[in-house]
């Protein structure tokens, strides 16, 4: 008896069977070899740049190749966290958007001693430290007579996703 298996890229098998003057061919569906991506930080997404084809799934590996930074487990696809530190690489895309995205973007200012909380001035960068808008008070001034508007200011690092 002499007998093979032989698989071709469209995913058809063909087995030949000789047995005496016998010749049997069977032609076959094979299911396809699924393709797994590494996932070195483990935060279930795979790195689309590192993958290997399987039929069984290899060690630190994934089905699916949505991670943008594979170094840091916290930088994945639907992260909501802001952080103020970059995720490893200098970005600060930790939700694989494609942008940075600022957690506040808002400019505080002062109206009759009322205070409207936001950045003393422009947004910062993600990353970097400014000052907040915390409270404005209205305080009298004796010379020269005049009301003075003093704004309160705390240091607020920028976070970003």
């Amino acid at each position: 008896m002499l007998a093979w298996t032989k698989r071709n890229k469209d995913l058809v098998g063909i087995a030949v069977a000789i047995v005496g003057v016998t010749v049997a061919v069977a032609i076959f569906l094979l299911p396809p070899v699924p393709t797994w991506y590494a996932d070195k930080d483990g935060d279930g997404f795979g790195n689309p740049s590192v993958s290997e084809k399987s039929i069984w799934q290899p060690s630190g590996f994934v089905e699916n190749a949505d991670d943008c930074y594979d170094g840091n487990k916290e930088a994945r696809p639907g992260a909501e966290r802001f952080f103020g530190k970059h995720r490893g690489d200098k970005s600060f895309d930790y939700n694989c958007d494609g942008k940075s995205t600022k957690a506040q973007t808002a400019t505080g200012s002062c109206s009759n001693g009322t205070a409207n909380q936001g950045w003393n001035g422009a947004v910062p960068n993600c990353g970097l430290m400014a000052d907040w808008l915390v409270d404005c008070d209205r305080k009298p001034k004796l010379f020269p007579p005049k009301i003075e508007v003093v704004r309160e200011t705390e240091r607020r690092l920028q976070r970003c996703h």
